[in-house]
């Protein structure tokens, strides 16, 4: 075998977490009330309420999100000034039997999350697509996330799944009985961005 050293360079952070409780009645109460206030998507049907974390009763699922969206900015960011990420809108999405979720990313917003409210890992997954345009196509014996152009994920209940925007993501045509419900949330920054003397400074 050749002697080599092999780098990937500049991936794609995606990163998988899960929320360390239950989610309370209260919680659980305003998720299965806005089951009636939907408007259909592509593929699926959402809430009408895009600022559904804003409500009182989700209160502290916001505060958690927020925690660990800011957790994944200092991580993989490292930033050398103060900033912070806060949500901004945020819905629910609801995907029955037969059902599924378009390929899309998320304009206007920095970091994307979601966390899944009812989800199996037996049947539910979420997908990525690679952002980048290949001009050559070669059929691989076995695909990974480097030669791939898409990598699925199962998820479950509780689990949070956080990811730059600009990933194109997408759900797969659910084959079960039981409604698939997630929330999902945008998110923004809040301090300073570049450098004063880089002439590239921005303070938010």
């Amino acid at each position: 075998m050749m002697n080599n050293e092999l780098n990937l360079l500049f991936p794609i952070p995606v990163m998988v977490g899960k929320l360390d409780r239950d989610f309370t009645e209260e919680e659980l109460s305003v998720i299965q009330e806005h089951k009636n206030h939907l408007m259909a998507n592509y593929g699926n049907k959402s809430t009408i309420n895009a600022y559904i974390l804003d409500m009182l009763e989700l209160k502290e699922l916001k505060d958690y999100l927020t925690t660990f969206l800011n957790h994944y900015l200092q991580e993989i960011y490292i930033p050398k000034y103060p900033l912070e990420a806060y949500i901004t809108q945020s819905w629910l999405n609801y995907t029955e039997e037969g059902q599924y979720h378009h390929l899309h990313s998320h304009p206007n917003s920095f970091i994307s999350g979601v966390i899944y409210i009812n989800a199996s890992r037996d049947k539910d997954s979420i997908k990525f697509h690679n952002p980048s345009t290949k001009q050559i196509a070669i059929a691989a014996k076995q695909y990974n996330t480097v030669n791939g152009d898409a990598w699925g994920r199962t998820v479950e209940s509780k689990e949070i799944v956080l990811f730059p925007s600009y990933l194109p993501h997408s759900v797969e045509k659910t084959d079960t009985d039981i409604t698939r419900v997630s929330l999902a949330f945008n998110s923004f920054l809040r301090g300073t961005l570049g450098e004063n003397l880089r002439y590239n400074e921005l303070k938010l």
